[in-house]
């Protein structure tokens, strides 16, 4: 059980890092390559990856939730932690951030200050959250490699004789 709760939370991380990772390679080689159409493009490409990461958040969330109460340690508390604080993050850039841009941008208005502000503050957002991945994979390998035994249980053999009376 150990193993799949591990492979469950290790897959929803990888897939959530490497789409953060790849959001920003995509958007900045369409901004170079197709300019005309590249704020449409990536508008789009955000506003899907904003719902994927908050999937993954909850699956990567859950399993190491999961983990916890079957094999309680404290890397996998700190696991949660950072995940948790990684998903805020990212909840706060795709129901909030992104939306406001996109309204903005279906207005044409993306060359307003306030545009650019949300955009500073998207590109904060994402670069934080791809540093506290980073983090959170060191975390899961942490956890992988923490291999604490369940408390012993007293056998009869270990009980001196008077302690049997």
């Amino acid at each position: 059980m150990r193993f799949l709760l591990h492979l469950l939370a290790t897959v929803a991380w990888a897939l959530w890092f490497g789409a953060t990772i790849a959001t920003f390679v995509f958007a900045l080689h369409l901004f170079h390559t197709h300019p005309d159409i590249a704020g449409e493009a990536n508008s789009a490409m955000f506003v899907v990856f904003g719902t994927y990461e908050l999937i993954l958040a909850g699956v990567a969330i859950a399993a190491a939730g999961m983990l916890l109460v079957s094999y309680p340690s404290k890397p996998v508390v700190i696991l949660i932690a950072w995940l948790v604080f990684t998903g805020a993050i990212g909840m706060f850039s795709a129901l909030g951030l992104t939306p406001r841009m996109e309204i903005l941008r279906t207005q044409n208005k993306q060359h307003t200050d306030e545009f650019k502000r949300l955009h500073g503050r998207s590109m904060i957002a994402m670069t934080a959250q791809s540093g506290m991945l980073l983090i959170c994979g060191a975390a899961l390998i942490v956890t992988i490699g923490n291999r604490d035994k369940a408390p012993a249980t007293i056998s009869e053999d270990a009980v001196t004789p008077a302690e049997k009376v």
